[in-house]
C-alpha cells in the first residue's frame, strides 16, 4: 500500500478526536459529579491523543535533526494503522452523524464511543512498530479505552430515566468489544460476541424505523468493520512487530497515553518497564540506578519501612537486615533491677486495685433501620407516563394516548390498568405487579422483574422478557400474533384463550441444545423444558 493515504487518514482522525474532545466537554459542563469525574479522565486521554495525532503529520519534525526517534513519527510503516484510521473516519462517522441528527442521550453515548476508539487508536498505532513491552506498558497504552468505557458505563449507570433507554443499553452493552486486545488467542470471536450481547436492544432501535434504524445498521456495521479489522490484522492477539525501540521511543509512546500523570523518564529503565529496549545510541541495556538493583525480595515488614523512609536508600536497610547475629549490637542491656519478675516492688505496684471500676463494655452498633419507602409517582411527564414506587395500589388507572409511553418502575404487589392505546409500556424492577392494557403500537417490555402478569385486551406486535423470573402473558383473539422475544428469564408461561373462553397454558422454553450439522451449529428446544 502507498504511504500517502496515512496523513490524509491521520488529520481526519485528528479532526475526529477534537470534535470528541469538545463533546466530552460540553458534557461534562452538565453531568452529575460522578459523571464529570470520569468524563474529565476521558478528556485528558483525547487531548493527549489529539496532540500525538497533529504532531506526526504537521511538518515540525525538521525542527531539529539530532531529536531522538519518538513514537508516531514512523504511523504510516504499517498498513494497519491506516486501516484504523479509516474505521475512525469512515463508519464511525457516520455513527455520530446520525447520532447527531437525533440529538439528546442518543448523541451523548454516541460521542462517548467516538471517544474510546480515538483512544484505542493510541495502542493500534504502536503494535505493530515494536517489540511487545512488558505488561505494565501494556496496560498504560490501553489506559485512555479503559477510562472511556467506564464513562460509558458511569453515564448508563447515573441515566436510569434516560429518553433513548434502547439506545443507551446497546451500546453500553457492546462496547465491551473494544477490549479485544486482552483477548487470545481469538479476539475477532470476542468482538462478535460482545456485540450480540447489545442486539437484544439494538432490534428494539431497528423497529423505531427512520435515522433510528439508519442508527442501529450503522452500529451493526461498525462493529463488522472492527472484526474484520482484528481478524485480519491481529488474528490471534495482539500482533506486535519486530523492531528494539529505544527509551526515548518508549518514554514518548507512554507518555502521550497517560498525560500529565506520571514522568516519562519512569519508563526509561528496563526494571520498572519490562521492554526490550536498547541505548540510545550504541548497543546494550540503559545502566540502571543502584537503587532500582534488588539484592533480594523484600518482606512486607521491609517494604513497609522503605515507603514510610524515602530518605533511607534501599541498600542500606537491606545491609541493616542481613547483619546477622551483630543486629542486636545496638539494643540496651536491662539490668535485674528492672526486671519486673525479678524485683517484687515492681510487681506490687502492677497490680490493679479491687476497687477499680470495671471499663465499660462499647455500646453495641444500632442495627441500620429499614431503607425509606420512596414517594409513589403517577404523572405525565411530556409524552411518557411515569409509574414509581407503589406498593399494593390495586386502583392505578392511566388514560393512554398513541403518542404517549409508559414506564413503570420498582412497583410491588400493585396492579396497573392502562386505557386506550399508548406507544409503549416497559415495567422495569417490579415485582407481584399485573399490568392490563388494550393496544399497544410498538412493544411491550419486561425488563428485571420478578412474579409479573400482563393481559392483553387487545393487540401488540411484541412481548418482550428481559432478565425476569416468573411471568403469565394472557393473550387475546387480537394478539395471538404477537412476537414473544425472551433473554436470561425463567418460568414464563403464556396462556391463549380456547373455543370455551377458558385459557391453555404454555410454557416457555428455558433450555436449549446445540448440534454441529456439519457446517454450523443447530440450536433447538431441548426436550426436558415441555
Amino acid at each position: 500500500p502507498t504511504s500517502a493515504p496515512a496523513p490524509v487518514a491521520a488529520s481526519a482522525a485528528a479532526s475526529a478526536a477534537r470534535e470528541a474532545v469538545a463533546a466530552a466537554q460540553a458534557a461534562a459542563a452538565t453531568a452529575s459529579p460522578a459523571e464529570a469525574k470520569a468524563l474529565a479522565a476521558v478528556i485528558a486521554r483525547l487531548e493527549g491523543v489529539l496532540g500525538s495525532l497533529e504532531g506526526q503529520f504537521g511538518g515540525s519534525e525538521g525542527g531539529d535533526s539530532a531529536a531522538p526517534e519518538t513514537a508516531g513519527g514512523d504511523a504510516a510503516e504499517h498498513p494497519s494503522i491506516d486501516a484504523y484510521d479509516q474505521l475512525l473516519t469512515g463508519t464511525i462517522a457516520k455513527l455520530v452523524s446520525h447520532a447527531t441528527a437525533l440529538g439528546g442521550d442518543v448523541a451523548a453515548i454516541t460521542l462517548l464511543l467516538q471517544a474510546a476508539f480515538v483512544a484505542q487508536r493510541e495502542l493500534i498505532s504502536v503494535v505493530p512498530l515494536t517489540q511487545k513491552p512488558g505488561d505494565k506498558v501494556v496496560e498504560q497504552l490501553f489506559d485512555g479505552t479503559t477510562d472511556a468505557l467506564k464513562a460509558i458505563a458511569t453515564f448508563k449507570d447515573s441515566n436510569p430515566k434516560t429518553t433513548a433507554p434502547n439506545h443507551v443499553s446497546a451500546v453500553a452493552d457492546a462496547a465491551n468489544m473494544l477490549s479485544w486486545p486482552s483477548v487470545a488467542p481469538a479476539p475477532a470471536s470476542f468482538v462478535k460476541d460482545m456485540v450480540d450481547c447489545g442486539m437484544f436492544y439494538l432490534n428494539r432501535v431497528m423497529k423505531e424505523g427512520g435515522v433510528h434504524a439508519e442508527w442501529a445498521k450503522t452500529f451493526i456495521a461498525v462493529a463488522d468493520e472492527l472484526r474484520d479489522f482484528v481478524k485480519k490484522y491481529h488474528t490471534t492477539g495482539l500482533a506486535w512487530g519486530k523492531k528494539i525501540r529505544g527509551a526515548a521511543w518508549w518514554a514518548n509512546a507512554v507518555a502521550r497515553t497517560a498525560p500529565g500523570s506520571t514522568p516519562p523518564d519512569k519508563y526509561k529503565f528496563n526494571t520498572a518497564l519490562g521492554a526490550p529496549v536498547v541505548s540510545e545510541p550504541g548497543v546494550g541495556t540503559l545502566p540502571e540506578p543502584e537503587a532500582l538493583k534488588p539484592q533480594r525480595p523484600l518482606n512486607p515488614i521491609a517494604k513497609a519501612a522503605l515507603l514510610g523512609r524515602p530518605d533511607v536508600p534501599a541498600n542500606s536497610f537491606l545491609s541493616e537486615l542481613t547483619k546477622g547475629e551483630g543486629i542486636t549490637s545496638g539494643l540496651r542491656h536491662v539490668p535485674n533491677e528492672q526486671k519486673t519478675h525479678k524485683n517484687p516492688d515492681i510487681r506490687a505496684s502492677s497490680v490493679v486495685p479491687a476497687s477499680a471500676a470495671p471499663a465499660t463494655a462499647a455500646a453495641p452498633a444500632r442495627a441500620a433501620g429499614p431503607a425509606a419507602e420512596k414517594t409513589p409517582v403517577l404523572e405525565l411527564s411530556g409524552k411518557k407516563w411515569l409509574v414509581e414506587h407503589h406498593k399494593n395500589n390495586k386502583e392505578i388507572v392511566i388514560e393512554g394516548d398513541a403518542k404517549q409511553t409508559v414506564y413503570i418502575s420498582r412497583c410491588v404487589g400493585s396492579t396497573i390498568q392502562i386505557k386506550g392505546k399508548v406507544n409503549s409500556v416497559m415495567c422495569d424492577g417490579c415485582t407481584k405487579t399485573a399490568v392490563v392494557f388494550e393496544t399497544v403500537i410498538a412493544a411491550f417490555e419486561f425488563v428485571n422483574c420478578k412474579s409479573m402478569q400482563v393481559q392483553v385486551l387487545g393487540s401488540v406486535p411484541t412481548i418482550s422478557i428481559d432478565k425476569t423470573d416468573g411471568c403469565q402473558v394472557y393473550l387475546g383473539e387480537a394478539s395471538l400474533g404477537a412476537d414473544i422475544v425472551t433473554a436470561k428469564s425463567s418460568e414464563m408461561n403464556i396462556l391463549v384463550p380456547g373455543p370455551d373462553g377458558d385459557f391453555t397454558e404454555m410454557p416457555v422454553p428455558e433450555q436449549f441444545k446445540s448440534s454441529w450439522n456439519g457446517k454450523k451449529f443447530v440450536t433447538t428446544t431441548h426436550d426436558l423444558n415441555m
